[in-house]
Order: C-alpha cells, then structure tokens, then sequence
C-alpha cells in the first residue's frame, strides 16, 4: 500500500488517480508495471523515491522488486547512484541507503581507488586494463 503522500513524490497524482485518492488513505500500486515508467524528465521511481528521502518501507523495497535492474543504472538528472541520493540531506533514511547498497555492492566499484592502470571506460562501469 502507498500513502498519498508517496503517490504525489512520485508523480503519480494525476487526474487519471485523483478520484481513488479521494476515496482512499492507501493505494494499492502494482510496482511490477510502474517501477518500469520514466517520469516526464526520464526518471525512474527508483531514483525519485531515493531522491525524496522516501523510506525503505514505504515503498522503496516494492519499487526495486517490481524493477530490480533500475539499481544498475544511474540517475538521468544527478548522475548519482540509488544510495546516494537517498542518503542525502537531513531526512535521509540510514537502512534505505544500506539496503540498496546490500542489494548492489558494485554500485561503489566506481568510486574505489583503483590502481592506475585501470580506468573506466563508458557508464557500465567496465574496467580495461592500460597496461
């Protein structure tokens, strides 16, 4: 279930909604379908929720099931990993971070002191050797 609080973070406060807000405290989403949607700038409801400090059980944990790939990528806007934006600033949840981080530890390969013969070569994070 998502409050309406979430619903609104995470844009899905539209007209189409409006009528089931009304009626409803909780929503039942299917994150299956909509944790795959990129909002009018491109951006997953991954990084939207990390972004607005949303907590893991309030919704995140459903949005990386429905769509567990998004942990991969990058956010379009930021650039920043899940983790990091979710922990950033002052509401920033502390098992959110930890619980994406658990979920994809490679996200922190990139910013690991690699040796110098090493770079990385394009935003998947494939490393070659220069050596």
């Amino acid at each position: 279930m998502i409050s309406q609080k979430i619903y609104k973070v995470l844009g899905m406060d539209n007209e189409k909604y409006h009528d089931e807000l009304r009626d409803n405290d909780d929503i039942f989403v299917n994150w299956t379908i909509y944790s795959k949607i990129k909002n009018e700038d491109g951006r997953l409801p991954l990084f939207i929720a990390s972004e607005q400090s949303i907590k893991w059980s309030d919704s995140v944990c459903e949005i990386l099931e429905g769509n567990g790939g998004a942990i991969e990528d990058a956010d379009v806007n930021t650039g920043l990993e899940a983790f990091m934006l979710a922990g950033v600033g002052r509401k920033s949840d502390m098992e959110t971070v930890f619980k994406l981080l658990q979920d994809h530890p490679a996200a922190i390969n990139p910013y690991v002191r690699k040796p110098q013969h090493q770079k990385v070569v394009n935003k998947k994070r494939k490393f070659v050797n220069t050596m």
